[in-house]
């Protein structure tokens, strides 16, 4: 049975998202939505039509039958109603592909659609309104919600709402995010200073940097946080994180704990982890851990 996209986001939001297993890694890009194409009708085939005869002349030859021609599709016609769709991030019921359809909707509607976004986010009745409203955000990537999400994640009173504002900011990641991340580090929840600690390691803070990784290593940090954590290390690839993503090579067999490093290390290119990468490549019990290896010693070594 398909959870609802709430309770797929509940259970897995940790930092900020669970709409996907890594809390902190960008999730993949909103698809285009397929163009619709409006082929013309095949013309009418000419009925037989009987032998001439060489010694008479017809009177007249056939008249060809122009193609019907079909006329285009009104783009304003066949645009969904976006206010309905955003009333369905209010639903405990909502799915991920029809999430999904929304953010293409909205992303194709334009300034309108981020408008009508931002408005959910800032004065959503619910707090599911209002978490949804920034995942879509997040989707859209856009910089002209950056001040909406910094308002956001000021005022909003619940902490998970917060802390999604505080992951769009980080996701979208431009300078103008780094005003509101930095009060994001100032925040009470320690869910929103680390999704803000991550933003700001993005767009290659030390401060943001040393709080990301001092989280993970903190006895405090509960341990099922930790991974998430790693991945926003592994996603910035700070070749200061090298010696943290080596030592997991050796000291862990956790699957989910190597690809992580193994990503991170293949990111930043980090020639000492050759070695031990050989190692996992040739000997590691998953075959997805031993190709991830394989993969990262090829784009390591790569000119």
């Amino acid at each position: 049975m398909n959870r609802s996209l709430l309770a797929g986001l509940l259970a897995g939001f940790i930092l900020g998202s669970g709409l996907t297993a890594m809390v902190f890694l960008s999730r993949k890009p909103v698809a285009e939505p397929a163009k619709l194409r409006i082929e013309p009708p095949i013309a009418e085939k000419k009925a037989d039509l009987p032998a001439k005869d060489p010694e008479k002349k017809p009177e007249s030859e056939p008249t060809k039958e122009e193609p019907k021609t079909v006329p285009p599709a009104d783009p304003e016609k066949k645009r969904p109603d976006l206010k309905e769709l955003l009333a369905r991030l209010s639903k405990p019921d909502l799915k991920g592909d029809e999430f999904m359809a929304i953010v293409a909707a909205v992303k194709a509607a334009g300034k309108e659609g981020l408008e009508l976004v931002i408005e959910k986010l800032l004065k959503g009745a619910s707090a599911q309104e209002r978490v949804m409203a920034g995942a879509l955000l997040e989707q859209l990537a856009d910089p002209a919600a950056l001040p909406a999400l910094h308002q956001s994640l000021t005022q909003d009173k619940d902490l998970v709402v917060r802390r999604m504002a505080a992951h769009a900011l980080a996701v979208i990641g431009t300078d103008g995010a780094e005003a509101g991340l930095r009060d994001g580090m100032a925040d009470k929840d320690w869910g929103v200073r680390v999704n803000s600690a991550y933003g700001l390691a993005k767009l290659g803070k030390p401060d943001g940097l040393d709080a990301l990784t001092q989280a993970y290593a903190s006895d405090k940090t509960p341990a099922e946080y930790r991974l998430a954590i790693l991945g926003g290390l592994a996603d910035v690839a700070s070749p200061s994180s090298a010696p943290l993503f080596r030592k997991i090579l050796t000291d862990t067999e956790d699957e989910s704990y190597l690809l992580t490093a193994i990503h991170g290390l293949q990111k930043m290119k980090d020639t000492q982890s050759i070695a031990e990468l050989q190692k996992i490549a040739q000997g590691a019990e998953s075959e997805m851990v031993r190709e991830a290896a394989q993969k990262a010693i090829e784009a390591i070594q790569k000119p």
